[in-house]
């Protein structure tokens, strides 16, 4: 049985579904059903997910386990042929040449809801995380977290969302953005900046929108749960300004960190990805946003080391 070898771990509506099709034209990549969401909800009895559907299904009735157990995760990609693949591809007796991912976005930020309720708060901090819990079963995963502006992501989000879908507007959107704003300072009178973040769902009440995913955009908050477990050399970190505009270096770059054999793919085919056209949001939403957001891009940058990812500076 194989656990992934790579992870693309997050975040929602930064380009990973774009990146996903990408890796997988790799030669050596086994193309498997891109997001399982197992590590943050399937593993807590969550089952009903969009996902992965008919693979769920299969694994289900194949070997009978519910989908909590580490047995349904290994043998969802083992119904899917992955190990027959890896199997397949060893040509140097103790090396095997293809590796497979799990790219569920929702590995980065997924404890909300069910996780939420498992794990208890020490000092307002997760005594278990998602990254303490994907090392402890593969410590030599690599890890690849791609980012955005998270104005930008949070715009997208509220768009692609169903009901920004059908009743979106960027008047609605600034009262929602303005509401949430102050859902969230009202959680920091009372919790530490690492409680609200991770408890998405405190102004979920309120919200018939999007209010709930505003602080996935604090991506410092979340990188530090990743960096106080994983080495910092098994974590590549980019952002979807490089992809978008230098996708030839950032996916040689990608290739060399998973280990891969040296590939050139055809960057300008069009591959599915997840969005829509929609209007520009409101110059005064954005500068309310870009003020909300800026002490964790700063943080960001100090902890990363990295300019490139002073988005609202």
């Amino acid at each position: 049985m194989c656990l992934p070898y790579f992870y693309i771990a997050g975040f929602p509506k930064c380009g990973s579904t774009d990146l996903w099709y990408k890796i997988i034209k790799h030669p050596d990549v086994i193309e498997v059903c891109k997001e399982p969401h197992w590590w943050p909800w399937r593993q807590y009895g969550t089952e009903k997910l969009p996902t992965c559907q008919k693979e769920a299904s299969k694994t289900t009735n194949t070997i009978g386990k519910p989908q909590s157990s580490i047995e349904w995760y290994l043998h969802f990609y083992r119904t899917q042929g992955a190990v027959k693949e890896i199997v397949k591809s060893n040509r140097y007796k103790s090396f095997h040449p293809k590796v497979f991912g799990d790219a569920s976005v929702s590995t980065s930020y997924g404890t909300v809801g069910n996780f939420f309720s498992k794990y208890e708060l020490i000092d307002e901090q997760f005594s278990m995380t998602i990254p303490k819990l994907l090392y402890s079963a593969t410590p030599n995963a690599k890890i690849i977290i791609i980012l955005r502006d998270p104005v930008d992501r949070y715009y997208s989000g509220y768009n692609y969302s169903p009901y920004g879908r059908t009743k979106g507007s960027p008047t609605d959107f600034h009262n929602q953005t303005v509401e949430a704003i102050d859902c969230f300072k009202r959680c920091l009178l009372i919790h530490s900046p690492y409680y609200c973040v991770h408890h998405l769902e405190f102004c979920k009440s309120h919200s018939h929108g999007y209010l709930d995913k505003l602080p996935l955009g604090m991506y410092s908050i979340f990188m530090k749960d990743w960096l106080d477990v994983f080495p910092r050399n098994q974590l590549y970190i980019l952002t979807l300004t490089e992809l978008r505009n230098q996708p030839v270096r950032t996916l040689r770059d990608i290739f060399q960190f998973l280990e891969l054999s040296p590939y050139e793919i055809n960057t300008s085919e069009k591959r599915p990805v997840n969005s829509r056209k929609y209007p520009d949001m409101l110059q005064e939403t954005k500068i309310l946003l870009q003020e909300l957001y800026r002490p964790y891009d700063q943080e960001l940058v100090h902890i990363l080391n990295d300019t490139k990812f002073s988005f609202s500076s």
